[in-house]
């Protein structure tokens, strides 16, 4: 039996369908018109989804996945469609999180329903993907650019705890193997985690604020997650051992070096419970925040694609090979 997967992706912008030949049964719709009409064609269905739902489904583009209803009861271990919809609601909203990867955007998908031979089971997300100013707007993504997040999510699942999820995992599945930022029915997860995995989850809390203070506290989190090895003078080292992993010639780094220090200023004195300086304005935040997540971009995709490993290391070997770079 065939249970099939819809999720409206918001603020997402294509012109045609598209369709990756490795993952044939990943699908996004410019729209969902089609899909309503081929698909969600008789009453029961309509009127499990309802009026409103088929609005927003036929006005938005539309990602639709496919999957063996047995296996997904077996690889999650859950036979109620309902838990298996919010399931697969947080693996696709893990999914859609790569797209920023590729460049600053606010695609998200908050709805997803799940049919089941007819039965439709539904799952809400309540958190938004903001953009680097905390604002919505529609961004267009071209097939060579949904191929960059296909190659990203197979490199990331490399990292992923593989004891957190067992034996039986089929690599193959992007949306499956997406890491969740809720692990767990309890929202409860241990601590096995890795720096590369919870990079990424401090990632999709940072894209869920669209408040600045709190998105940019979030990315110098990020930071810290990836370059910290002891428990004091963070700030100067996070911020040199960020500045070194970047590269570039002299400007290039002391450029880094302050917009990392001006984005940690922010942090420190927003969780700090310390007003702002009284030239820290709407503008100049989102300035520190654009600034930021540039940075915090080009880091992540350095380490996915060519420093991974090294992260997998202990602190000890982690913060030698930080020294090394230094004084390279």
């Amino acid at each position: 039996m065939n249970a099939i997967a819809y999720s409206t992706l918001n603020y997402f912008k294509t012109e045609i369908d598209l369709k990756d030949g490795r993952y044939p049964y990943i699908f996004i719709r410019k729209n969902g018109g089609g899909l309503i009409s081929n698909f969600i064609n008789t009453p029961s269905i309509i009127q499990q989804i309802g009026g409103i739902d088929l609005i927003s489904m036929a006005q938005n583009p539309i990602l639709t996945v496919e999957y063996n209803y047995d296996e997904l009861c077996t690889y999650f271990e859950i036979i109620d469609p309902n838990k298996l919809c919010l399931k697969i609601n947080e693996a696709i909203a893990a999914y859609i999180n790569l797209l920023w990867l590729i460049k600053d955007n606010s695609v998200c998908s908050t709805q997803c329903w799940l049919n089941v031979d007819g039965k439709i089971s539904r799952n809400s997300r309540r958190d938004f993907f903001s953009n680097c100013n905390g604002t919505y707007c529609d961004v267009a993504f071209s097939l060579a650019e949904l191929n960059k997040v296909v190659a990203s999510h197979k490199r990331l699942t490399e990292f992923i705890s593989k004891k957190d999820y067992g034996n039986n995992i089929n690599l193959d599945d992007p949306i499956l193997r997406s890491p969740s930022i809720n692990p767990s029915d309890l929202n409860f997860a241990k601590y096995i985690y890795n720096r590369v995995e919870r990079a990424f989850k401090f990632l999709h809390l940072a894209r869920s604020h669209s408040f600045l203070p709190m998105k940019i506290s979030f990315y110098i989190v990020i930071l810290e997650c990836l370059f910290t090895t002891e428990n004091h003078e963070i700030t100067h080292k996070v911020s040199e051992r960020a500045t070194i992993y970047l590269g570039g010639d002299k400007n290039v780094k002391l450029n880094n070096f302050k917009r990392i220090k001006e984005a940690y200023d922010i942090r420190s004195k927003y969780m700090h419970g310390q007003a702002l300086k009284k030239n820290i304005d709407y503008n100049e935040l989102c300035r520190i925040s654009k600034s930021t997540d540039d940075i915090v971009r080009k880091i992540l995709n350095k380490v996915l694609f060519e420093d991974g490993e090294i992260f997998m290391k202990k602190d000890d070997e982690l913060a030698s090979h930080y020294n090394t770079l230094i004084f390279t």
